[in-house]
């Protein structure tokens, strides 16, 4: 397996690029993003939305915040609202544990957890 001069610079530049960035911009902006999508959908009385910190126990350090979403009293399962949640365009990823969907917004760009929310709030109405 060959990597191109292309695929190692284009890594370079990405390098350089994320680590001029300031970590702490970075956290707010995750967590901008969080209480934004926790704030949102809390108006459905299906879903149980808060703010969630992984810890050592799920093999990830406690830095950035995700949303965890809980369904209550819905047709849907945590399952097959994230298998919909794939089918959306764009797609949208869900991580699902104990029948809770959790998001990381750290990987979303300006506006996509509007996006999150819109699509979330569709499929439960």
């Amino acid at each position: 397996m060959k990597t191109s001069k292309e695929d190692i610079l284009g890594l370079v530049v990405a390098l350089k690029i994320y680590l001029k960035e300031d970590p702490a911009d970075r956290f707010r902006e995750s967590e901008r993003k969080v209480r934004y999508m926790v704030s949102e959908p809390s108006n459905y009385s299906v879903v149980g939305v808060r703010r969630f910190e992984p810890g050592p126990s799920h093999n990830r350090p406690p830095c950035f915040p995700r949303v965890e979403l809980e369904l209550k009293n819905t047709r849907w399962s945590a399952e097959s609202l994230a298998a919909e949640l794939k089918k959306c365009v764009p797609p949208i990823y869900a991580y699902v544990m104990n029948e809770r969907l959790y998001f990381n917004p750290q990987c979303l760009r300006d506006g996509e957890e509007k996006i999150v929310v819109t699509s979330i709030k569709k499929l439960l109405s």
